[in-house]
C-alpha cells in the first residue's frame, strides 16, 4: 500500500488534517499495511511545490508524465503487462527547456534498490526534450521508487517515478492530460495566460489477460489544486481554470469508492498523478517610455488612455524618440510602469532634449527667460524701438516676462506705453544683439 502525507517544511511536521492537507513537501513510504503512520520519519520526503517566481525570475521544474504506475502478475507469478516508462522535462518559468540547453542540465537518476532501470536521453525528432526512465526488473519488494534530479543553472529540482507490483488482481490506471501547463503572468487581457483551458482526468482497468479499457463511472477521482479547491468525479471529467487558477499543480487520486475519496483514505488509493503549473515569475517593476514633440515650450497632457498591453502607444505619441530641429525643438517624454502585472499611469511628460540644447549652449531658451544671468549676456533689440528708429534697448531693463494667453513664455517691450500695442514674441524667433556688436537669431547661435 502506498502511503502519503504533505508537510510544509520538509518532512519535520505534517500539514494540517494530519498531513492530508497538500503542501510544499509530499512524504511517501509503502507497505502492507493500510493504516497510514503518524511518524513523520516513516516517510520519504520530497519537494512537491516548484519555488515561486520571484519578481523578473523563474522556478526550475522536473516534471514526470508518469509519476505513479503498476505492473500487473497472474497469481503465478508471469508478467502480464509491460514495464512502464516515465519521460522527465524540465520547466524554467512557463518555458520547456529543450535542444541545445537541455545539454547544460545536469541530470541524477537513483532508485531506491527494489528495482532494476535504466535511463536515456529522451528525443522527440531530432530535438533533444528529456529523459526516459526505463523499468526493466524487479530486485526486491512490490514497490520501487526512481527519484529524478536534474540541476540546471545552479537550481535543482526533484520528482519522483513510482511503480507498484500487483499480483491476481485488476491493474487500475488514471490518466490525465496534459501533464503540466503553463501559466504567463504577464497576459495581455486577451488571454487567462492559461496554455490550456481544461486538465482532463480518464480511468483505466486493465483485467488479468491485459484487457484496458476505460471505465467512466466506476470509480471515483478526487482532484486537489494547490490553491485549496478540490473536488470528485466519477470515472473522470475536467478541471477547468476557474478551479485551478493561481495553484502551482492540481493533483489526481484514483479512489475505490466516493467514501475513501470523500475521506481522503490514502490506503484505498489505486494510482495518483500530479499536473505542475509551471510559470516564470511576474515581472519586476517594468518601464515603458513614449515621446512627443511640440514647437514651443508648452509641456502636454499625460496620455490618458492607458491600455493594458505591452508596448502601448497612445495617439499623438510615439514609442521611439523622433528628435528635434527647427520646426519642433522640443521633444518630451511620459513614463509608466508595471509591478505586480499591472500598468500605471503614464505620468506628467518632462523634456527629453530641446533644440537649442542641440546646438549653442548659450542660447537663450524659453525656460531660462527670467534667468537675468543669461539674458545677461544678449541685448535684445526692441521691436517697437526698431521700427520707430530708435536704439536697440537693454533686454534686462526693458523686457518683462510674461504670457500668452495659451500660456506660452513670451516677453513685452516696456517702451511701448500703450498697451493696446504690446508686440508679443516666442523666444526661438526674437533677434538679438550679441554685445560684441554681431547680430544673430537664436535660430543659428
Amino acid at each position: 500500500v502506498l502511503h502519503i502525507r504533505y508537510s510544509n517544511d520538509g518532512g519535520k511536521t505534517f500539514t494540517d488534517n494530519s498531513g492530508k492537507t497538500p503542501g510544499e513537501y509530499i512524504g511517501m513510504y509503502s507497505d502492507y499495511n493500510p493504516a497510514d503512520s503518524t511518524n513523520v520519519s516513516d516517510y520519504v520526503w520530497y519537494k512537491f511545490k516548484g519555488e515561486d517566481g520571484l519578481p523578473g525570475t523563474s522556478h526550475t521544474l522536473v516534471d514526470l508524465d508518469n509519476e505513479n504506475d503498476s505492473v500487473l502478475y497472474t497469481e503465478g507469478g508471469t508478467r502480464i503487462t509491460d514495464f512502464p516508462t516515465s519521460h522527465a522535462y524540465l520547466f524554467v518559468g512557463k518555458n520547456q527547456i529543450k535542444g541545445d540547453d537541455l545539454e547544460n542540465a545536469s541530470w541524477t537518476i537513483t532508485g531506491d534498490g527494489n528495482c532494476s532501470f535504466r535511463s536515456d536521453p529522451y528525443y522527440e525528432g531530432s530535438t533533444l526534450v528529456g529523459k526516459v526512465i526505463y523499468l526493466t526488473g524487479w530486485v526486491s519488494g512490490n514497490q520501487a521508487a526512481i527519484t529524478v534530479a536534474c540541476t540546471y543553472n545552479g537550481a535543482t529540482s526533484v520528482d519522483v517515478f513510482t511503480i507498484k507490483k500487483l499480483v491476481g488482481v485488476d491493474k487500475w490506471e488514471l490518466v490525465v492530460t496534459p501533464n503540466a501547463v503553463s501559466y504567463d503572468p504577464n497576459h495581455d487581457s486577451n488571454s487567462n495566460g492559461y496554455s490550456h483551458d481544461t486538465i482532463k482526468a480518464q480511468c483505466f482497468v486493465t483485467d488479468q489477460k491485459n484487457s484496458r479499457q476505460e471505465k467512466t463511472n466506476i470509480r471515483c477521482i478526487r482532484y486537489t489544486c494547490s490553491n485549496g479547491n478540490s473536488g470528485t468525479m466519477y470515472g473522470g471529467g475536467t478541471v477547468t481554470t476557474s478551479t485551478f487558477s493561481g495553484s502551482t499543480w492540481v493533483r489526481f487520486d484514483l479512489y475505490k469508492t466516493y467514501a475513501d475519496a470523500y475521506n481522503q483514505t490514502t490506503g484505498a488509493i489505486q494510482d495518483s498523478e500530479t499536473v505542475s503549473i509551471v510559470s516564470g515569475g511576474e515581472d519586476g517593476t517594468t518601464e515603458e517610455k513614449v515621446f512627443k514633440r511640440t514647437k514651443v515650450n508648452i509641456k502636454p497632457a499625460a496620455p490618458s488612455d492607458n491600455s493594458q498591453s505591452p508596448d502601448y502607444v497612445p495617439s499623438g505619441w510615439t514609442d521611439d524618440p523622433t528628435g528635434v530641429d527647427a520646426e519642433y525643438p522640443y521633444e518630451w517624454v511620459s513614463v509608466r510602469t508595471k509591478e505586480t502585472g499591472t500598468w500605471g499611469n503614464f505620468q506628467t511628460p518632462s523634456i527629453w532634449q530641446t533644440f537649442a540644447s542641440m546646438a549653442n549652449p548659450n542660447l537663450l531658451e524659453q525656460t531660462e527667460f527670467e534667468s537675468a544671468d543669461k539674458l545677461g549676456r544678449w541685448h535684445t533689440r526692441s521691436e517697437y524701438a526698431n521700427k520707430a528708429g530708435y536704439n536697440y534697448q537693454d533686454a534686462v531693463s526693458n523686457h518683462i516676462a510674461a504670457k500668452y494667453k495659451d500660456g506660452r513664455n513670451a516677453y513685452y517691450d516696456t517702451i511701448l506705453y500703450n498697451s493696446t500695442y504690446i508686440y508679443y514674441k516666442e523666444i526661438l524667433a526674437q533677434y538679438v544683439w550679441k554685445k560684441d556688436g554681431s547680430i544673430n537669431t537664436l535660430e543659428n547661435g
